[in-house]
């Protein structure tokens, strides 16, 4: 039977309305999950008999194999929701080995017509939805195959989403810590600081995917809309459609000519080159050396598969961008990819925020030309007012020309858009620090690694704060951290080596140096990171060699070096401000 023409159920203080999928306690929504709200109205249809275990799971979980456990997880949460006994039921009685009764009288109250809880109108409700976080997916069933479908559906959703300027999508980045469980709605809403959450699973079997969806309103836990869709793989892109369709309508938000052309875009008709960009997603959005590497396969995967897929270009240069910003490529060589993958993705469209924002950095860290990488950077922040990375980044570009009230607000603008990215939340401190505001930069790197204690790079630019303040022996506790958390990434070790030499602990810092020269035999070490710690020894013979180096290898901390308190006892120095008047960047402090 179609939902709308299902009768409204009453029993003891609660109303079930179908077609609204909502259960009423007076004129209270009372929070259900999309499948207890299943369960509960597959009893109540079915009252005063016994549902055996497997009808239910049958009819909640079509074609899915799920364990007994969920529905009896549901049957527990409904249970909590009446407060019932399940010794002496009121309203679901256990039979024994067999299943589940609905026990409690029922009365039906006519048709639903489609009112929600009479103390709030819908529009008021979806009016105040202002920001939506999409939640990574679920994979179920015995065919869910690797996560990455799972992760890129939402990632998908969220770039599409993205192009609404009434409402404000969380990053991916946000959203990873939620990847692989289900997480508790209300504490999740909490932590993103949004009104409303995209949440769903998503079963792959054989040639075919179902997606199971539901939107739901932070505050109350109100589910605003749910749906279930079921198709051929290769019609991916339709369900992509539909969800992201639904969501506005839900909202009831009125799109621009543009804002619908963008929503309905497809970026690829090639099913198989759009599951080699989600998986390129998936691998990127974790962020290690190794994960990167891969994310750069899949996404050349695709654009060989579809040569005009803008988006998998996208990728390249995110991708290509991120290891050269960690000193996992040579600079020379990560920024030319990247250019050349942003150039080839706003050739096909030029309206991609993310291109622009790579554009700006191959600028910024490649080509030391500001006015360039400024109007890229502020391109992607007009195309894209929700987008953090293009915030945050264009702070950055702030920061290294000395205009750090600017950078600040950039910043903060981005964590706002980013609330759970440990980078932002660290970064944010980073123009105390250059204005040489230290105790305030160093009370914020503090409350940094407290919330964040497995960032490495927290730890990193609070011992730099600390050794400003000639804190010594904080500033090499907080490198030893950063050492172990990160397995000892090179930057973390040449901060540990200079911040020992500065101590007067020359033997362990020598050390060090010689062991993070000789990895650089092997692996790529930017020459930036020897310099410093040879500057830190006082070795300025061996500091301006190095720095050479780095300005050969366009080293990317280059473009702050005129601003950089690390290098203050050298700025008397003819030949370091010969360098950085030849970096052309920064302005001198």
């Amino acid at each position: 039977m179609d939902p709308q023409t299902l009768p409204s159920y009453e029993f003891g203080p609660f109303r079930l309305q179908p077609a609204e999928r909502v259960l009423l306690r007076g004129t209270d929504v009372v929070p259900l999950a999309v499948k207890a709200f299943e369960v509960l109205s597959y009893l109540i249809q079915n009252r005063g008999r016994v549902v055996a275990k497997d009808a239910l799971i049958r009819h909640v979980w079509p074609d899915c194999f799920v364990e007994e456990n969920n529905l009896t997880q549901n049957i527990s949460a409904l249970r909590r929701v009446f407060a019932d006994d399940p010794e002496q039921p009121k309203y679901i009685e256990t039979i024994p080995r067999r299943g589940y009764r609905f026990v409690a009288n029922v009365r039906e109250a006519g048709e639903s017509t489609g009112s929600l809880a009479k103390s709030e109108a819908p529009a008021t409700r979806r009016a105040q939805v202002k920001s939506l976080a999409v939640l990574p997916f679920q994979s179920i069933g015995s065919d869910a195959g690797p996560d990455f479908l799972a992760l890129g559906m939402a990632d998908a959703l969220i770039t599409r989403l993205g192009n609404i300027e009434q409402i404000e999508v969380r990053p991916t980045a946000s959203v990873l810590r939620y990847d692989g469980h289900a997480p508790d709605w209300a504490s999740a809403g909490r932590d993103l600081r949004v009104d409303a959450l995209l949440s769903g699973c998503i079963q792959r079997a054989g040639d075919r995917v179902r997606v199971t969806v539901q939107l739901i309103a932070v505050e109350d836990g109100t589910t605003l809309w749910a749906g279930q869709f079921d198709d051929p793989f290769t019609d991916i892109f339709s369900v992509e459609d539909s969800i992201s369709q639904q969501v506005t309508r839900t909202l009831m938000l009125k799109l621009s000519g543009d804002e619908s052309r963008r929503l309905s875009k497809r970026h690829t008709v090639n099913a198989e080159a759009h599951q080699s960009y989600l998986r390129g997603r998936y691998y990127w959005n974790r962020r290690t050396e190794q994960d990167l590497r891969k994310s750069v396969r899949c996404f050349q995967e695709a654009v060989n598969l579809d040569p005009s897929y803008a988006l998998a270009y996208v990728g390249l240069a995110d991708s290509y961008s991120v290891l050269g910003g960690y000193s996992d490529l040579p600079p020379k060589e990560a920024y030319s990819l990247t250019r050349a993958a942003a150039m080839q993705a706003l050739e096909i469209d030029e309206t991609l925020a993310e291109a622009h924002t790579s554009l700006g950095d191959v600028f910024m860290y490649l080509s030391w030309d500001a006015a360039r990488a400024e109007k890229e950077y502020c391109r992607a922040v007009e195309l894209r007012p929700d987008y953090a990375t293009g915030h945050h980044f264009y702070a950055w570009f702030l920061m290294s020309q000395g205009k750090f009230a600017q950078a600040s607000a950039e910043m903060k603008r981005a964590q706002e858009l980013d609330p759970l990215s440990p980078m932002i939340n660290t970064t944010v401190g980073l123009p105390l620090y250059f204005a040489r505001q230290y105790p305030q930069a160093i009370s914020h790197f503090e409350k940094s690694v407290e919330s964040d204690p497995a960032f490495d790079l927290g730890f990193v630019y609070l011992a730099r704060a600390y050794t400003q303040c000639g804190r010594h022996k904080e500033a090499i506790a907080a490198l030893r951290n950063a050492v172990t958390i990160s397995g000892g990434r090179p930057v973390t070790i040449a901060g540990l080596s200079n911040a020992l030499a500065r101590a007067g602990e020359r033997k362990e810092a020598i050390q060090l140096r010689d062991d993070l020269m000789a990895r650089a035999a092997t692996r790529y070490v930017s020459p930036y990171y020897i310099a410093t710690i040879f500057s830190g020894l006082n070795d300025r013979v061996n500091a301006f060699k190095w720095l050479e180096n780095a300005f050969e290898d366009r080293s990317n901390q280059l473009v702050v070096l005129g601003l950089d308190p690390a290098w203050d006892a050298f700025r008397e120095d003819a030949k370091f401000t010969a360098l950085f008047d030849r970096v052309g960047f920064s302005p001198a402090r």
